[in-house]
């Protein structure tokens, strides 16, 4: 209705125009009278069209505005309600996601630590077996004060002059078959 209302308006200073050039041409022209009558004609045929055409659009404005409208507003409510609830859950899980990363990266520091710590000690027992290695090749029992270790130059009469015993004794003892020994040879020593 509004329109129409503004369609009036705007064609009625087209037609007071018209009106007007009517009355002055009517003492002068009959042929521009009826081009004039015929113009105002195909005016208000163009005006009727258009009411046409404004009611018919004013009909299809109407019906999509009583079919759609609140179906499809709550159905978008609906769904724009399931995403917030939707994000709000991605929210929750990314801050749990991130708390659990952060205990993550806590642990693996602290098993990092440890780790290192360890190594350190292992590497601390690596270099206590080597010093102990080179230590027991260097090492060499000392002798009992019942044995004895053969040197170079050594015999049995020698060794049993030392220790105030025989010759004998010291192969029995021993139990070697002849007089021969060698350099590095434990004898045991009765006294």
């Amino acid at each position: 209705m509004n329109k129409q209302i503004v369609l009036l308006f705007l064609c009625t200073p087209l037609m007071w125009g018209c009106t007007s050039a009517l009355t002055a041409l009517r003492g002068g022209n009959d042929h521009v009278f009826e081009e004039m009558k015929t113009e105002i004609a195909d005016l208000r045929h163009a005006l009727h069209g258009t009411e046409v055409e404004l009611k018919l659009l004013e009909e299809k404005f109407e019906s999509r505005e009583m079919a759609s409208p609140k179906g499809d507003v709550a159905a978008l409510q609906r769904k724009i309600a399931l995403l917030e609830k939707t994000i709000d859950k991605m929210n929750t899980e990314l801050k749990s996601l991130t708390s659990y990363a952060g205990q993550t990266t806590s642990s693996l520091s602290h098993h990092r630590d440890q780790i290192q710590e360890i190594d350190r000690k292992i590497s601390e027992v690596s270099k206590l077996r080597t010093t102990l290695s080179q230590m027991s090749k260097t090492y060499t029992e000392p002798p009992s004060e019942n044995t004895y270790r053969v040197k170079s130059g050594d015999t049995l009469e020698k060794i049993a002059r030392k220790y105030q015993t025989t010759a004998e004794a010291l192969k029995k003892t021993n139990q070697l078959v002849s007089d021969k020994i060698f350099i590095g040879q434990e004898l045991i020593i009765n006294q």
